[in-house]
Parts: C-alpha cells; structure tokens; sequence
C-alpha cells in the first residue's frame, strides 16, 4: 500500500511540474508579446516627434529604431492611413489564437 501511494504522489508531482512549467512558458510568451507590442508604439511616437511622420512600414521602425522583432514567432499587422495619422498596430503570436 506504501509502494502505491508513493507511486501516486511521484505520478502527482510529475504532472504537477509540466503544468507549472508550461504555465511559466505561456505567460513568458505573453509577456514577450505586449513588450514588442509596446516597443512599436514607443517607437511610433518618437518617430513622429523626431521626424513629422508616421512610417509606412513597420521595416521602417526596425531599421531606424532598434525593434527587434522575431518574425518566426510574431505576425505584426501594421495598417497605415497617412503620414499624419497614427497607425493601427496590432502584434500577433504565430501558433497561437492569442
């Protein structure tokens, strides 16, 4: 009876640590995501301050303004309307529905 309540709590303790550890991945990943997200939009707003206008490519701010984007891992969907008017920017986890 000892040997199968030990084994139980092993069993417990194993699956309990994958859950954790993979809980800890996606809130990793999150985190990474709102951080690029907000990266562009700091970069967005300097551009326009130093510069008079808003890129037409979101390749403009990562060339001229350090954004460090994976583009294995993120979609960024950058829609422009005009030099003057702020771009709608939304980054996306590829792999995911988040």
């Amino acid at each position: 009876m000892k040997k199968i309540l030990i084994l139980v709590f092993v069993v417990g303790l194993t699956f309990g640590s994958i859950f954790l550890a993979k809980s800890m991945q996606e809130s990793d990943a999150s985190r990474k995501k709102a951080l690029l997200q907000t990266a562009i939009e700091n970069s967005l707003s300097t551009c326009y301050a130093l510069e008079g206008f808003y890129p037409a490519k979101v390749d403009y701010l990562i060339d001229h303004y350090g954004i460090q984007a994976d583009s294995t891992r993120y979609f960024i969907y950058y829609q422009t309307f005009g030099a003057n008017i702020r771009p709608e920017v939304t980054v996306y986890r590829k792999g995911s529905s988040k």
